[in-house]
């Protein structure tokens, strides 16, 4: 069965590159705003649950989750980097058709910044919630 689902979703991809540039395009803004909206959700309900006391036994909130210099691991480091690793994966994807854009001076490099700051404050806010 995991074949058969591999093969589906690889004939969809390629029907999709197949359209062209602006097919595939506007997929991606489809399912990237599918998965931004999903991990806000998760985190949101996350959140919410925390703020109205439905959250497992000591489970609280505190700001040295953010101090790296608190506590730090070789383990935890691993795991954060590998984390930022997968969390970052494919984020310069925004710069590779900088050359097609409207302004190739300005737009592939405010595209990146962008992409770069909405992945890092996902993924905080995922992780807090």
């Amino acid at each position: 069965m995991n074949i058969v689902t591999t093969l589906v979703f690889i004939a969809i991809a390629t029907a999709i590159a197949s359209r062209g540039i602006t097919t595939s395009e506007r997929v991606r803004y489809v399912l990237v705003g599918f998965q931004m909206t999903i991990l806000v959700a998760f985190a949101v309900v996350a959140l919410l649950h925390v703020g109205r006391g439905d959250a497992p036994a000591g489970l609280s909130f505190d700001l040295d989750w953010f101090n790296p210099f608190t506590g730090l691991v070789l383990s935890a480091f691993v795991i954060g980097v590998t984390g930022s690793i997968f969390a970052f994966w494919g984020w310069d994807t925004c710069l590779t058709l900088g050359e097609e854009s409207k302004d190739p001076t300005k737009v592939p490099g405010r595209a990146g910044l962008l992409c770069v700051m909405s992945i890092l404050l996902t993924y905080l806010l995922v992780a807090v919630g």
